[in-house]
């Protein structure tokens, strides 16, 4: 719910449509959220002959 001092550029106007009260989108921070990267960089990706050899 909206309070007063809320940042009106979070409010979300499709719920507030609907509810008929001011609504906030909760968000999560970029810097809280996890990734990881896979790279399988073993020989059986390698194929092809010595003059025409696709990595």
């Amino acid at each position: 719910a909206y309070s007063p001092g809320d940042d009106v550029r979070r409010i979300d106007w499709n719920v507030t449509a609907r509810m008929q009260d001011p609504y906030i989108r909760e968000t999560i921070a970029d810097r809280e959220l996890e990734a990881w990267l896979v790279v399988d960089r073993s020989a059986r990706l390698d194929f092809g002959t010595a003059t025409c050899e696709k990595r």
